[in-house]
């Protein structure tokens, strides 16, 4: 029962935000959306995202975004630095992510690691992303490479830090492919102005 209360909590938390309440129109779904693989986060829903495109040319994409915390947990929001994974999502679309991902069976030297920053209650962060263009999906198997999407699904990976903080390796990061199941995406679809 407590389950379906904090679901319904959620679902009109995300109801609520998916609005700006600006309207102003900008290139962007501005829906708060959560990755429906991720479970166990009872942080799942209370974030809000809004992305917009800096710069869009043939060879380069700069993405800016905002982040509220509108729930009651502190989080850990996986975006530090400036790297962006990419993979292709549901119907072969472009995505990309500041987040924890999947590696899959890619041998590295050292175990690749991911850092991330506090993002307490009732609190925004603002950060962006690069990617040149033509984009090439990383860890993918045969390789893919050449695209020039006219639109992208842009995410952000984070965790309630009850969850993530016990994962932190010595160093200050996070394993870049381990414990996926404590991070929830939040996306925003971006089209090319």
């Amino acid at each position: 029962m407590l389950c379906r209360i904090i679901l319904l909590l959620v679902c009109v938390t995300v109801s609520a935000c998916s609005d700006s309440g600006d309207d102003t129109p900008m290139n962007t779904d501005n829906t708060a959306m959560t990755d429906p693989t991720s479970t166990g986060n009872s942080a799942a829903g209370s974030v809000a995202i809004d992305a917009s495109v800096r710069l869009w040319t043939d060879s380069n994409l700069t993405i800016d975004y905002t982040l509220t915390n509108n729930g009651s947990f502190e989080l850990i929001v996986f975006d530090v630095g400036f790297t962006v994974s990419t993979e292709l999502g549901e119907n072969e679309q472009v995505r990309l992510l500041k987040a924890k991902l999947d590696t899959g069976n890619t041998l590295f030297e050292q175990a690749p690691t991911i850092a991330g920053r506090n993002l307490s209650p009732e609190q925004t962060i603002n950060g962006s992303a690069n990617q040149r263009i033509p984009i090439s999906i990383d860890y993918s198997a045969p390789l893919v490479s050449g695209l020039t999407p006219d639109a992208i699904e842009f995410c952000v990976g984070y965790g309630n830090a009850d969850d993530i903080i016990p994962t932190t390796r010595p160093d200050g990061t996070y394993s870049l492919n381990e414990d996926l199941q404590l991070q929830t995406l939040i996306c925003a679809t971006l089209i090319k102005p």
